[in-house]
């Protein structure tokens, strides 16, 4: 680079070397590789064809064993795309309010993707006959699960129910099978799930509200239910914060500005999310800032975290043997005033005190600025000249 320098110089070229380019070549690559399809401003958008929409395979099977019952889902999109989904209920439910509960779930899922064109496929003959219109529907809690599955349908452009055998449909049977029986098993894509409600509850209220009354009461009721306190203050306030929250899946989340949602912790499991980051295998015992932004990146949130964070670092009993001492004095450092020794002294006159030996009630200390010397002397009567005479 040098001798390039040294020969272009006579040219009055001066070399300068190029800055770091990474940044650069990304944007270039992006520019080059982005297919580029002409705009249409004028007129009216063209509705997309049936034929061109993508297709998703849905399959559904509801489960029972001596576990509990439950769910399992298989999504099949286009490019090979394939989805495992796994549901487990903690209520009371029959053989076909199963496959119905797995049918909805899909149905949710799917609709959740975008997806207009969807084939729902079950071994229940009885469940995909009465969505077809086959077959009648006369247990009341059908008729209610039937009522839902076919309001979520109309919300695609096309939705097909068809019935295979079991034998193929092994796939959703497998994963409810695994998700009870055979956890350690299961593959980490595939997304468990405990339903603690009917699907078909349109007002079944959240897992916020069945917990203690605690700061997300408020908000959630508000987000799920509508309802606000009757006083003015506080239902203007809990409107003015709802905005920062979602609600989904039952749980109370709070938005974040870069990052994904947080979910809001509970007061009573405040002291747990704190021990685990901080003392558990993955903690590492750092400062009060640093654990209430690390709980943060960790996808939690609740009112008095940064408080909280700093008050439990405090009370740690690792950090407080284990960390630095502090070197710093208690109180501030003051000037030394006594420019040499026995320039100013101190007196302090103490007691009364019980009689002593000599009948002495009384004691005097003097202490010299510069040098801390300290005289002590006891006195009977406080007379100036015994003042005087110790000084």
């Amino acid at each position: 680079m040098t001798a390039w320098a040294m020969e272009l110089s006579e040219f009055d070229i001066t070399y300068a070397p190029r800055t770091n380019i990474k940044a650069q070549v990304l944007a270039d690559f992006i520019i080059e590789c982005t297919a580029r399809q002409p705009l249409k401003i004028d007129g009216p958008r063209e509705p997309q064809k049936s034929a061109h929409i993508p297709e998703w395979v849905v399959y559904v099977d509801g489960e029972r064993n001596s576990k509990g019952s439950g769910a399992g889902i298989m999504i099949q999109g286009p490019d090979q795309v394939k989805m495992e989904y796994a549901l487990t209920f903690s209520f009371k439910a029959t053989n076909n309010e199963e496959e119905y509960e797995a049918m909805i779930a899909g149905l949710m899922l799917v609709k959740s993707l975008g997806v207009l064109r969807v084939v729902v496929r079950g071994d229940s003959k009885l469940v995909m006959d009465q969505i077809n219109g086959e077959c009648g529907v006369k247990n009341e809690t059908l008729m209610r699960y039937h009522e839902k599955a076919v309001t979520m349908a109309k919300g695609f452009n096309q939705t097909i129910f068809q019935h295979i055998p079991r034998a193929q449909n092994e796939e959703a049977d497998r994963l409810f099978q695994l998700a009870t029986t055979y956890y350690d098993e299961l593959p980490k894509e595939v997304y468990i799930e405990l339903r603690k409600h009917h699907s078909y509850e349109e007002n079944a209220l959240s897992t916020v509200l069945e917990e203690p009354e605690d700061w997300r009461t408020p908000i959630a009721k508000y987000l799920t239910l509508g309802n606000l306190s009757s006083e003015k203050a506080e239902a203007k306030e809990t409107q003015n914060r709802s905005y920062k929250f979602h609600m989904y899946q039952e749980e109370l989340y709070k938005k974040s500005v870069e990052g994904p949602l947080l979910l809001c912790v509970s007061a009573e499991n405040i002291s747990k999310v704190l021990f685990e980051v901080h003392n558990d295998w993955c903690g590492s015992h750092i400062g009060g800032r640093s654990l209430a932004l690390k709980i943060t990146r960790t996808g939690f949130f609740w009112p008095t975290l940064s408080k909280d964070a700093m008050m439990y670092v405090k009370i740690c009993d690792a950090c407080q043997r284990l960390s630095n001492t502090p070197q710093k004095a208690v109180v501030a450092a003051t000037p030394v005033i006594s420019p040499i020794p026995f320039a100013i002294w101190g007196i302090c006159l103490v007691g009364k005190l019980p009689k002593a030996k000599g009948g002495v009630e009384y004691v005097v200390v003097v202490v010299d600025y510069f040098s801390k010397w300290v005289e002590v002397a006891p006195l009977k009567k406080i007379k100036r000249d015994n003042i005087v005479h110790l000084v």
